[in-house]
């Protein structure tokens, strides 16, 4: 098993678990699965420590004492009012040690200056050594989980010398915002796969490498980034903590049309050299104009089409020059990811010709 330079490594235990296996929640009844999914050890440590600068993945987990089930009666809110009865099987007094490593979220550019590994490694560490930062819950709320610095595979495991073939179950999701593959991007897919124990410790692959026959994508979902609401206008019914989304937009080319008043520019003294000046501003538009929303390098001015008419009142419009220039997806591309997946077309106009520049 490989050790990664920002491995991290934590024993949770807890009283009761309920990793619930989605078939059994059909009926409003469930039933755990008898070890931890992928995406409950994940969402454990991204209660010990989260940033959307990374993404933890869990490497491996150790089994350490009995799987043994427990039956509670529980008394559920109905959707409709009042409350009904159904029996929950949980695992009763569980211990897990996890070993788990984080890796930069690539399709986060935005938050490119926040890649200081040491820096969140060392905080990530010390959160376990304080039982994280948030709240610890082993698949459910009711079921409180506890978090401490553990050396992996030191101490005595019931499993050590058992080997064990799961059943085929849940393993997790993959959100759009932390898709490796092109095809799961845009997508909120939900991934199976059947886990082997070795000597007591289960060996988890990436979410990548889940087979294609054993994921769906489950609904479209796009990216977002999330942002505090804090201070905003309109939000004063708002806590200083609310958490707000805003959407954005993977990749996209955008068309610009302007003009320039002949008959305004001769009021305001604005001259030909002016207009120059705009022009090499049009060129260089992005150049050391960047915020976290908007990064160093993340858009840039392609191409400018520059007309000059040969008189005040010319006999074609603004409007009949702006429709000279299409960009359109090329054929079978349907989420572009780069300026070559579109077809740039510009139509010519009697008496006018551009000057084309490169941004």
């Amino acid at each position: 098993m490989q050790k990664h330079r920002n491995t991290v490594e934590f024993c949770v235990h807890g009283k009761y678990a309920l990793f619930s296996d989605v078939l059994t929640r059909v009926g409003g009844e469930k039933y755990s699965y008898p070890i931890p999914t992928y995406e409950a050890l994940k969402g454990i440590l991204q209660s010990i420590y989260f940033k959307p600068t990374l993404i933890w993945y869990i490497d491996a987990v150790r089994i350490m004492k009995p799987i043994k089930t427990i039956r509670k009666g529980i008394r559920p809110i109905k959707y409709d009012g009042g409350n009904d009865l159904s029996y929950y099987t949980y695992l009763e007094d569980v211990c897990y040690q996890v070993r788990a490593h984080f890796e930069w979220n690539m399709n986060r550019p935005e938050l490119e200056q926040d890649r200081n590994e040491n820096k969140h490694h060392n905080i990530a560490k010390r959160m376990i050594e304080r039982g994280g930062r948030r709240d610890i819950f082993l698949g459910a709320r009711e079921c409180q989980g506890y978090v401490e610095p553990c050396v992996f595979g030191e101490g005595e495991s019931v499993y050590d010398n058992v080997d064990m073939d799961m059943a085929f179950m849940y393993y997790g999701i993959i959100y759009p915002d932390e898709a490796e593959k092109e095809e799961d991007k845009g997508y909120m897919t939900v991934c199976l796969w059947q886990p082997k124990m070795k000597n007591g410790i289960i060996e988890f692959v990436r979410p990548s490498e889940i087979a294609s026959e054993h994921k769906r994508h489950i609904k479209k979902m796009e990216m977002q980034i999330t942002k505090s609401v804090n201070g905003e206008s309109g939000k004063e019914s708002k806590a200083s903590d609310t958490m707000g989304t805003k959407h954005r937009v993977d990749f996209g080319v955008y068309v610009i049309h302007g003009s320039i008043n002949v008959q305004l520019a001769e009021k305001t003294g604005f001259t030909e050299e002016d207009a120059e000046k705009i022009h090499e501003a049009l060129e260089t538009l992005f150049e050391n104009d960047c915020s976290s929303a908007r990064p160093e390098g993340s858009m840039e001015v392609r191409r400018v089409y520059w007309y000059k008419h040969d008189s005040k009142t010319p006999k074609n419009s603004s409007a009949k020059v702006h429709r000279l220039l299409k960009a359109t997806l090329k054929e079978g591309i349907d989420r572009p990811r780069c300026f070559e997946d579109y077809d740039i077309t510009l139509d010519t106009i009697d008496g006018l010709t551009p000057e084309i520049s490169e941004g």
